[in-house]
């Protein structure tokens, strides 16, 4: 509705999408997307389970929503 194009459309609901996986899954939605941000281009597409590391089970401890540093 609010999209300019369908490739922003689509963008954002990928953006959406991630964001409600990660409150479904107790993560902090922009703690989370950072991480796969981040971490996304690094990895190697043509390797074998690429795309769990991307996961929320496989998320980092900083990623949970009860995380406080210290």
């Amino acid at each position: 509705m609010f999209a300019n194009t369908a490739g922003g459309a689509e963008g954002s609901s990928i953006i959406f999408s991630l964001i409600e996986t990660a409150k479904e899954n107790k993560l902090d939605p922009y703690r989370y997307l950072t991480h796969v941000l981040r971490l996304s281009p690094t990895l190697d597409q043509d390797e074998d389970g690429w795309v769990e590391q991307l996961l929320p089970e496989n998320a980092p401890e900083n990623c949970k929503a009860n995380y406080r540093e210290k």
